[in-house]
């Protein structure tokens, strides 16, 4: 009976750890995609306001099922010593992001505090449980950009096409240049659409690609055969080039920044002996995106002079978006508007706007302007601590941080948390120092 019952449990364990392996790249293929519920809709002086109203997103359902079927796999036992105080300090910050509820606004405020730590509370549950069942990062990574292929291809296509077809069961908008509002680029009398993928702004499908672009090139520098690096610089390439048609010029610097910083660290670590296929990826990435950059000239000047009329448009619209953070610090120095509920205070600052109410287009002032300083000292303060013993890799965190400085979407949106989710899972090295366990000799 002993014998049946031990032969019972590995089974049972083995067909848990092979639905979890199914499973959790699963979640990660459908984590770009956009699609979702809006169970209410919210306005703001005759504005829509989208972190207002209460929505659900398909990726949700995979995601808890990855989370609840992964607890149950035996994991490694965690030894982390910081644990104590770092409860200390993430109890306090939760705590101080509530205190904008305490005011007669409160009924108004909930849906987008509630929304942005269910944002939060869900990531870190699945980044733990990747961690936890000891996925490792080069996993991680691979599935990453197998999930951003079909945004790479999309992309490709609405350029050529010129036009993004609505979907909606992928949460994909209908987008046709002709239109007020879409995202183009004017010059002369040309309006070009700039790529979206399946996202819903060209600038967030530039900074997925971007980080993209950073992973495809180091998973390039780890093959060890001549084919795998062709397989990997042809995907470097097309990436590089879906990048270009966003026009995302945060994204582009942010790309440029940390393939660099990726190829300068590995070649002073000696971390990869086939650092000549990454840069053959790069190299590939370069040659092709700069041969169509070279039938874009007019394009890209004019996105990069800031002289056009839409381009002026968007640099007042940013310069305002910043006077208008730096207002909102000033009336909330201490515990600020509220996660995601600075358009509501904005709102009653600016009566009857005749453009759409903007959040700051930088994600850290946008953060200190909805928590205050008291909440930042405290995400900082639980930061450090929390990953001082992680090391990170540099590349990533660089690329994912200039990408907060040009927008807010890292901070505000669920598809630019997901992208930090990410990156975090990327550069936690937790088998080695993080967490401590012995190796259970699996691989997921």
């Amino acid at each position: 009976m002993t014998v049946a019952t031990n032969i019972e449990r590995n089974v049972s364990s083995l067909l848990q750890e092979k639905c979890f392996g199914i499973l959790w790249r699963l979640t990660l293929l459908s984590l770009p995609w956009q699609a979702r519920w809006l169970m209410s809709r919210t306005s703001l002086s005759g504005w829509p306001w989208e972190q207002g109203g209460w929505s659900v997103y398909v990726s949700w359902i995979l995601l808890v099922v990855t989370c609840l079927v992964g607890w149950r796999i035996v994991g490694r036992r965690v030894v982390w010593r910081p644990v104590k105080l770092s409860l200390i300090l993430a109890l306090i910050f939760f705590l101080s992001t509530l205190l904008p509820l305490l005011t007669q606004d409160w009924r108004v405020k909930l849906p987008a505090i509630a929304q942005w730590w269910m944002h939060a509370s869900l990531l870190t549950v699945f980044i733990w449980t990747l961690w936890r069942t000891r996925v490792s990062s080069q996993q991680i990574g691979l599935w990453f950009v197998i999930s951003l292929l079909p945004h790479v291809v999309l992309g490709l296509y609405q350029h050529a096409v010129q036009r993004v077809s609505a979907l909606s069961w992928l949460g994909i908008a209908e987008q046709d240049p002709r239109n007020l509002g879409v995202s183009v680029i004017e010059a002369g009398d040309l309006r070009v659409l700039r790529a979206y993928g399946g996202f819903p702004h060209p600038n967030i499908f530039g900074g997925w690609l971007a980080l993209g672009l950073v992973v495809t090139i180091f998973l390039a520098s780890q093959v060890t055969t001549k084919l795998r690096a062709v397989g990997w610089s042809l995907i470097a390439a097309v990436t590089s080039l879906a990048l270009l048609l966003t026009y995302a010029r945060g994204a582009w610097l942010a790309a440029v920044l940390g393939s660099v910083t990726l190829l300068l660290t590995l070649w002073r670590s000696r971390a990869s002996s086939n650092l000549q296929f990454g840069c053959i990826a790069l190299l590939c990435s370069i040659l092709l995106t700069g041969a169509i950059a070279w039938t874009q000239v007019d394009l890209i000047r004019a996105r990069v002079s800031r002289l056009g009329r839409l381009e002026l448009k968007s640099l007042v619209t940013r310069q305002q978006s910043y006077k208008d953070g730096w207002r909102l610090l000033k009336s909330h120095p201490w515990f600020g508007t509220g996660l995601n509920a600075e358009l509501f205070d904005l709102a009653r600052i600016k009566s009857k706007p005749r453009e759409p109410l903007e959040p700051p287009h930088n994600a850290y002032l946008l953060a200190l302007v909805n928590v205050g300083s008291v909440g930042v000292i405290l995400l900082l303060g639980w930061v450090w601590i929390s990953l001082r013993q992680m090391p990170m890799l540099l590349p990533l965190v660089l690329t994912v941080m200039t990408l907060g400085l040009f927008d807010h979407y890292l901070w505000s949106l669920w598809a630019g948390q997901v992208l930090v989710a990410l990156t975090v899972g990327l550069a936690g090295e937790h088998i080695k120092k993080s967490l401590n366990s012995s190796d259970l000799g699996l691989d997921r």
